[in-house]
Formats: structure tokens, sequence, C-alpha cells
């Protein structure tokens, strides 16, 4: 049976698309085909075709426009038996992929509540974006199966009829090597691995870092991921106005495994997303990838987070947007010192529970069920 996956907006080699779901199905037998739009050609690597519809061409619109319809075309070509959209403007073609094999929709975000914090919308546009969006997707999802990326959205999503959950944990094979290669640095270091953005807390964690600065508290802070440029200059006006310019390394975005490995070098990473509504009851990726590099993790004091917290001796909340909370924390953890070794001890203890494996039984499962 052949599968092809569908995406305008990722990355080819993106965590949940490539290196879990593709590889999940490859790795069962099914002939896996992705297609993506970044202008790098065609590839197969790990028996995974890569099929590329062309670069991302001018605006954000012309991606969910015609963008969309050159995936759609590119992926007519596999003659797949089933085709599983990976963004939401993919929608729109959901029905005439119907005409041509089954349809999945991979849910990686609840979108209504992704418009309602979207910087690029004008605030006042915000709730009626968000609220057509949400009368549009009934229509375009109707019969449609979906695979929900966080427990929230089955219950966001009540009229969905053919569902799983397939939570985006990690995949934990990759880690035991990472972790015996760690070697942590002697100056306490604070590292952050994902988008780096204001709703993500990306300001407050600065603003905490330079509390600890005007402390003289010795630190450094490694911040993996991409950063829109305007965004990116901002944050490093506010280092250098906070005096920690020479303590912080903004790397960029850089391959998974790379990030992975200077984040286990860390004394402790960073969750600290704003009470946006996407986030609120969604699980941060980064903080499960943290519990199985075996570091302390400090997050935001979600209710989602709260039995995490209560069940494992690990984590740390603090308020969200509140780097005068942050700065106690993170001043705590660097006073703990030789308690290090236990809060590894404690997060690898609970590893098995947050990796992808069980994820990856219902996804085939699910799979196999609406091939029939």
């Amino acid at each position: 049976m052949k599968i092809t996956h569908m995406t305008s907006a990722h990355r080819r080699n993106d965590n949940r698309i490539f290196l879990k779901e593709c590889r999940s199905l490859a790795d069962a037998g099914f002939d896996v085909n992705l297609v993506v739009m970044d202008g790098l050609g065609d590839a197969t690597i790990g028996g995974i075709r890569i099929l590329d519809a062309g670069g991302k061409r001018g605006t954000r619109f012309g991606r969910m426009t015609g963008g969309v319809w050159r995936v759609f075309r590119k992926a007519l070509e596999t003659k797949a038996n089933l085709f599983i959209l990976h963004d939401p403007e993919l929608l729109t073609v959901a029905p005439l992929l119907r005409r041509h094999g089954k349809v999945i929709f991979d849910m990686h975000e609840n979108t209504p509540k992704q418009l309602e914090s979207k910087e690029w919308i004008p605030r006042a546009v915000r709730r009626p974006a968000a609220r057509l969006f949400a009368l549009l997707e009934r229509v375009l999802m109707r019969g449609l199966p979906v695979i929900f990326a966080e427990k929230s959205y089955s219950i966001e999503y009540p009229w969905i009829k053919e569902s799983i959950t397939a939570l985006n944990m990690p995949r934990a094979e990759m880690f035991g090597e990472i972790r015996k290669s760690a070697r942590k640095r002697d100056l306490f270091t604070v590292g952050y691995m994902g988008e780096v953005a204001e709703k993500r807390g990306s300001i407050t964690a600065l603003k905490a870092l330079g509390i600890l600065r005007k402390k003289q508290l010795p630190f450094f802070f490694e911040c993996i991921g991409h950063a829109e440029p305007g965004h990116e200059k901002e944050l490093r006006s506010l280092s250098k106005a906070l005096g920690i310019a020479d303590n912080v390394n903004f790397r960029g975005y850089l391959q998974n495994e790379h990030g992975l490995k200077i984040m286990a070098d860390c004394h402790v990473g960073l969750a600290v997303l704003r009470a946006v509504p996407n986030y609120t009851n969604s699980s941060s990726t980064k903080l499960f990838e943290y519990v199985l590099l075996g570091l302390p993790a400090i997050i935001s004091d979600f209710p989602i987070y709260r039995q995490m917290v209560t069940e494992n001796r690990f984590f740390y909340t603090v308020p969200p947007d509140d780097p005068s909370a942050l700065a106690e924390a993170l001043q705590n953890l660097m006073e703990l010192g030789h308690c290090h070794e236990e809060l590894e001890k404690n997060a690898l203890l609970a590893a098995d529970k947050y990796s992808w494996a069980e994820e990856e039984k219902q996804l085939v499962a699910f799979v196999r069920q609406i091939l029939g």
C-alpha cells in the first residue's frame, strides 16, 4: 500500500512528519512518499521518497493558494492509496483528493485558537478570522478521519467521528547515544530549543537572565531555533540593553540531532510559553525531549502540566510572562549544584512514559484501519 504525506509549510525533515510518522509507516511496511514545497529537489532518505513541489513563492497567501495546488498535483503523481495532510490550508483540496484515495488530516495545531494569537494577522481581525475558519473546517473536515496531536483536541472537536490521538512524543532511540556523549559545562548553562518567538517565552527568558546578571550570577544561554528576522533583531538589542549579549548564543535553526547534543550539555531546559489560547491545553514537544535527555525543565504553570509536575521531581513551574519568577527558579537550580545528578536520574526514570513508541502503535493501527 502506498501512502503520501503532504505539507506546504513544514520542512522536509520535520520531526513529526518525517522523523516520526513517515519513518514509522515505512518501518511498518508501507511505501511512503512525502510531498514538500521547499525548492531543494527530490530525494530518497531511508527508503522514503521526498518529492519537491517547488520552493515557496511570494507571500504567505500565495503559499496558501498556488502552493497548495502545486503540492496537490505533485501528490496525485504518486497514485497513493492514502493521503495524509499536515497543514490546514491543504484541507481545501481534501474533497478532490478523496476521489483518488483515502484521506487523513493530521491536526498539529488547533488552528482557530492559533489564529487568535498570530502576529501577522491584525489584532482586530484575529477573532473573526478564527470564527470563520472554525466554520470552514467543519465543512472541509466532514467525514474526514483525523489524527490529533493533543488530547485536548478530541474534546474541542467532538464532531469528528473517526480519530486517534498521537501525541508528539520524541523517538527514544537517538537519545541514548546523545546522553552518553554529553558533557555538562562548568558554567551553569540554560537551554531552549524550538521556535524562537515572544509567545514562546523569548522575551521573558532574556529578562529573567538580565535579573541574574544584575545579581552577578554566572550563566550562559543556548538559544536554538528559528526566529523571524525582526524578532531576532529585537532579541539581540534587548540582550545588549540587559548587559547579557556575551552570555547568550542565538544559534538559529539547527538539525534536530545537532540541537539535542547542545541541549544535553546544558543544566536546565526552558519551556515557558505564554498563556495564549493554543498553548494552555497543549504539551510542548521540546519538554519531552528534555526528559529523554535527562534534563530538568522549567515550564509554564498550565493545568495540563500540573499532574506531570506532581508525578515527576524534575519539572519546575513558573507563571507565564513572569521574568522575576523564572529568574528565581533558575537561581534555585543554580544553587542546587550537587543535586543535578539526582534530578537527571529522576528525568530518565520517567523517560519511558514520554516516548513515541506507544504513539507509533496507534498510528500504524489507525492507518491500517482506514485503508481497510
